[in-house]
């Protein structure tokens, strides 16, 4: 019996995230009003302003650190902020049955404290943006390759501890008001918003033959996404 789809890339997100226990986690919880949370248009993802704050494309959150990081106070009532930016949409999007997986490339965040201090900035490796076409829709954006941290007072924290490279892990809900995701006559993935809840993963460092490892699960997910379509 074929394995479903979601359990390949299932596997590949939890080798691709890291299980190491001495990881940091950084739970985000945006703002639970009426805007969405995330958009993607013009082939770029990245977070939609939020009201009543100073920066485009910021979006309240609350904060929680788990892991490494779990001794830090967390900020709740949605007082932290977040930004992701330049995540750009790579390619034509694979479909397979009612999945759609899209390449992405780039991009960096920002995490702000209440009092807009920098806790934590860094860049976004590539990724896969996946989810299902059309219905009620959650969809998930994982990085298949790191980034790493380059800003902000947790940076010397992460730093003695090794943590160097960012990974940063999207779910999405309430694609386009439940429409879900959708392609354009020519195969692209049309313009959508989202709801989101987001972690960002501080990994130790990846050995080389390690890092080969996680991309080539990777493209072992893709390329058993297009063997099922057959």
């Amino acid at each position: 019996m074929r394995r479903p789809l979601t359990c390949w890339l299932a596997l590949a997100g939890l080798l691709l995230s890291g299980t190491s226990a001495s990881a940091a986690i950084i739970k985000l919880g945006f703002s639970r009003d009426s805007r969405p949370d995330m958009e993607s248009v013009g082939g770029i993802l990245s977070t939609v302003a939020d009201v009543s704050l100073a920066t485009t494309g910021d979006q309240n959150t609350e904060v929680t650190f788990v892991g490494e990081l779990g001794g830090i106070l967390s900020i709740e009532g949605d007082r932290a902020s977040f930004t992701l930016d330049n995540v750009a949409l790579t390619g034509k999007p694979v479909v397979v049955g009612s999945t759609v997986l899209q390449e992405t490339s780039g991009g960096a965040f920002s995490l702000y404290d209440e009092a807009n201090t920098l806790l934590l900035s860094g860049t976004v490796g590539d990724g896969t943006l996946s989810g299902p076409i059309g219905g009620t829709a959650t969809s998930g954006f994982l990085t298949t390759k790191f980034g790493i941290f380059n800003g902000g007072t947790l940076l010397s924290l992460l730093a003695e501890k090794n943590l160097t490279n960012a990974s940063v892990s999207i779910s999405m809900l309430n694609v386009n008001g439940g429409a879900g995701l959708a392609l354009s006559g020519d195969g692209a993935l049309n313009p959508f918003t989202a709801d989101a809840t987001a972690l960002i993963s501080a990994q130790p460092q990846v050995p080389e033959p390690a890092a080969a490892t996680l991309v080539a699960t990777g493209a072992l997910a893709l390329l058993l996404a297009r063997r099922n379509r057959r």
